[in-house]
């Protein structure tokens, strides 16, 4: 008996099955039609399914409502302008010079003050004369050459030289040097708005066909094994 039945399910005809299917779209969708088409293969027992969907979208603004997904939020968020840092620092060498002072040195030395007629075409008159330390051969020498009316000697205090004090002698030390200060971190709150996410879909009611749109059609096949 059940060797009957399957010569009798081999020897089958190719059945084809035609079902459409108009159902009212929701939203987006306004009609709505399904064809399934089965090929049906008994010796494998494979069956395949396509179906199709037609769907009207209008493209008038008048037939389309919008709707929210996602709402748009407002929250307050940290923004770190400037991280905080550690201080960055090493020790240098630095030399300082020695501090000093100059003093004056004193000494003792001899004026000589001569006075002396000089003539010229017309008239005469009286000069001076000033030298220091001068020896008594010199002196005699000067008098042969004027005519001497007055000279005078008297000790005189001058600065002969400088001596160098030393206040603070020249030493060296180690100098912390920062390369990098050390701060806090500096950050701000900013208003963070994030947008408003939706879609748009057909307004109910709209019959397919209506003003300006389009169809679309989805395609879908399934294969299935006994």
């Amino acid at each position: 008996m059940k060797k009957h039945i399957y010569q009798v399910i081999l020897m089958a005809t190719f059945v084809v099955a035609i079902t459409i299917t108009v159902i009212q779209a929701d939203e987006f969708q306004t009609d709505i039609f399904n064809s399934a088409f089965a090929d049906k293969k008994y010796g494998n027992c494979t069956v395949t399914t396509v179906t199709t969907t037609y769907t009207w979208e209008s493209r008038n603004e008048d037939d389309l409502h919008w709707v929210v997904d996602v709402p748009s939020t407002t929250y307050e968020e940290y923004v770190v302008d400037q991280p905080a840092q550690e201080e960055i620092s090493h020790f240098e060498t630095l030399h300082h010079d020695a501090v000093t002072h100059e003093e004056p040195i004193y000494s003792i030395r001899v004026k000589h003050t001569f006075t002396y007629l000089v003539f010229y075409d017309t008239y005469s008159d009286y000069e001076t004369y000033v030298a220091y330390d001068l020896t008594d051969a010199e002196v005699e020498e000067f008098y042969s050459y004027h005519e001497v009316t007055d000279y005078q000697t008297e000790n005189e205090r001058y600065v002969s030289g400088y001596n160098t004090i030393v206040d603070q002698n020249a030493y060296d030390e180690e100098v912390l040097v920062i390369d990098q200060y050390a701060h806090d971190e500096v950050g701000h709150y900013a208003t963070i708005v994030t947008p408003e996410e939706g879609h748009y879909e057909m307004n109910e009611n709209i019959e397919y066909g209506r003003n300006n749109g389009i169809f679309n059609s989805e395609v879908t096949t399934t294969v299935e094994k006994n």
